[in-house]
């Protein structure tokens, strides 16, 4: 920018520029300047602007200025595709300079004075008023929609369907269960005919009422597959059949002895082992309260206090019956579920040992479980005692050898060995059928190990993973415990064998809960 020589000292000088405007008299006949524009700016020569552009030369296509936003000017009535206000051809909405300007009741910004909301002038433009002039049609915002019905309240888990979505099941689970109860059946007539022949005057006497029971458990395995498994872990279904199981143990112990125990509860020809429906009933406690606790595991009053309560009430009225083989399942179950849990191995190992102690304080209680103890580990002392059952079964698995001695040929089960057909039922199969009979119940066993993991592993929620594992390890665990009694590896209990050894109880328990395991298996993914 150049400096124009000004008169007096050396270097002063000024910028020149327009006349400031007038501050007295008459109005200047321009408008205020409410914004210095890009044609305002002075050249890059000598030369500068000599006055800010009026309104004179307003540019066609551009608004005016002014403080107010401006209405849309009336359209010429009749005429189509009238010009913009702000657009080529609209006409001047300055107020025109001259005499009259100064008397413009409009003022600085150019309204004029209205008299009601249609005054002013025609095609004046005034400053734009909410609800003055509809500018065009506004499409209007749709309404919300209708809202969804809200969801009633269920138990936790629990789908709408009472039934299975699918009804794709497990079939090597289901052909394994059913197998082995088939099979059972027959065994039971091999073994019982002598002894019911004897003692009941028919040969079908067990094989009857064990056929019977079959059914009714098939009944029951099929209602239980059709039932969607989280019906069982519902709330109020938990402890309704917890307080049912706990009556019929309570009832039992009232009830009239048979072989001086108080395990069955006798219905006119039925007989009822509340100990075998107190199965399941703890496995579905179990299931509810370690899916509901978690992740609160290790919680000794939150999750273990109520747990232990509850298995130690079911444990202690078994355990009065007297039925310690029972009572042991249900301590043994519990801690394999709190280990599939995940709890700390200290809580395992104090618990284990609490369980320990009072099984010596138990064993030392009645002298007919130290004198077992004692013969489980010299059968020899007493070989027509307490160490007889022991002996003749080990003497029925040796003598069947490799092949056995054919379907209905054993010896052992005329009248050597005690109750052939419920708790030493493996001792008739392996003497029977040989190594090969014994090594085909023991991997049909595995077999339903597996596929009950796998079953449960696939569960889509924890209830129904505890709730297969509880089953699986039910069944499979007093298998075992069973099969270590035949065969001289553990003390002598009255444990029945799943599926095969007679018993209705124990037969329409297990069918049903394989029927569970059986639901479960149809959600695994």
């Amino acid at each position: 920018m150049r400096r124009a020589a000004a008169e007096g000292g050396p270097g002063g000088g000024r910028l020149q520029g327009a006349p400031p405007s007038s501050r007295e008299g008459a109005r200047s006949p321009r408008r205020r300047v409410l914004q210095r524009l890009e044609g305002d700016q002075r050249r890059r020569h000598g030369e500068i602007a000599p006055e800010l552009p009026g309104e004179s030369r307003a540019h066609p296509g551009r608004q005016g200025q002014g403080r107010q936003l401006r209405r849309a000017a009336a359209a010429h009535p009749g005429a189509r595709g009238a010009p913009r206000p702000d657009g080529p051809g609209a006409r001047d909405h300055r107020r025109p300079a001259g005499p009259g300007a100064a008397d413009d009741p409009g003022g600085d910004d150019g309204r004029s004075d209205r008299s009601g909301p249609g005054g002013g002038a025609a095609g004046r433009r005034g400053a734009a008023g909410a609800g003055l002039r509809l500018l065009r049609p506004v499409l209007g915002l749709r309404g919300a929609r209708r809202r969804f019905p809200a969801a009633r309240a269920r138990p936790q888990g629990i789908r709408s369907r009472p039934v299975a979505r699918k009804l794709a099941f497990d079939k090597t689970l289901f052909t394994t269960g059913v197998g082995l109860t088939l099979f059972g059946v027959v065994m039971i007539y091999s073994a019982s005919a002598v002894i019911a022949m004897e003692r009941f005057g028919s040969a079908h006497y067990f094989l009857l009422r064990q056929a019977c029971a079959a059914a009714i458990g098939f009944g029951a395995m099929a209602a239980a597959m059709y039932v969607d498994y989280r019906r069982w872990l519902a709330r109020p279904v938990v402890y309704a059949v917890l307080l049912v199981a706990t009556l019929l143990l309570a009832v039992a112990l009232a009830a009239d002895r048979t072989h001086q125990v108080h395990r069955w509860i006798r219905l006119g020809p039925i007989q009822v082992q509340p100990s075998e429906i107190a199965k399941l009933a703890l496995v579905l406690f179990l299931a509810y309260h370690l899916a509901r606790k978690e992740d609160r595991i290790d919680d000794a009053t939150g999750t273990l206090l109520p747990l232990a309560v509850v298995v130690g009430q079911l444990t202690l009225l078994v355990y009065l019956q007297p039925d310690m083989g029972t009572a042991a399942i249900y301590v043994l179950l519990a801690i394999v579920l709190l280990f599939v849990a995940g709890l700390r191995w200290r809580y395992l190992l104090a618990g284990g040992g609490a369980c320990a102690l009072a099984l010596g304080i138990m064993i030392l209680q009645a002298p007919y479980r130290v004198r077992r103890v004692l013969a489980f580990m010299n059968p020899e002392d007493d070989p027509l005692g307490a160490g007889f059952q022991v002996r003749q079964s080990i003497l029925a698995v040796a003598s069947g050898g490799i092949h056995g001695t054919s379907l209905g040929e054993s010896r052992q089960k005329l009248f050597f060995l005690p109750e052939p057909h419920t708790d030493f039922i493996f001792s008739v199969i392996a003497e029977e059928l040989g190594l090969i009979g014994a090594l085909a119940v023991l991997l049909a066993f595995a077999v339903l190990l597996w596929r009950g993991v796998v079953a449960a592993a696939g569960a889509p929620d924890r209830g129904g993973y505890y709730l297969g594992m509880g089953i699986t390890c039910w069944l499979v665990l007093q298998a075992m415990m069973n099969i270590a009694v035949t065969l001289g590896m553990m003390p002598t209990k009255g444990i029945p064998l799943p599926f095969l050894s007679y018993g209705g109880s124990s037969l329409v328990a297990s069918l049903c809960a394989l029927g569970v395991l059986l639901n479960i298996s149809q959600h695994s993914s």
